[in-house]
């Protein structure tokens, strides 16, 4: 995926508290989940990770059962249809791996 579309993905789902976790391509590691925001730059953020350009990113799973509620607490919900309908809107590729939507990256 190009940086262009990973902008739109964020674009796409920025008005909503949701949890991210990423596997980097040069890490084994799965990330916790955080939350994740872009910057003009064409940089990404997470809670633990960044500044970074979403090319260094294997895949990023979105959870459509869990967002952070008020004072960061993790609150149960479900967004399976919005967020898919936001992710097709923008053409954005997606599997579903695990009940998660996982969007891939650079491989």
């Amino acid at each position: 995926m190009n940086n262009t579309k990973w902008m739109e993905l964020i674009q796409a789902l920025e008005d909503l508290p949701l949890r991210f976790r990423i596997k980097f391509v040069d890490d084994d590691k799965v990330t916790e989940w955080e939350w994740l925001r872009s910057f003009r730059s064409g940089y990404f953020e997470t809670g633990s990770c960044g500044p970074f350009k979403p090319f260094l990113m294997e895949w990023l799973e979105v959870d459509p059962f869990k967002m952070f509620g008020e004072f960061g607490r993790v609150e149960d919900c479900d967004k399976r249809v919005e967020i898919g309908n936001r992710l097709n809107s923008f053409d954005i590729p997606f599997d579903i791996v695990n009940d998660l939507f996982r969007i891939t990256g650079y491989v």
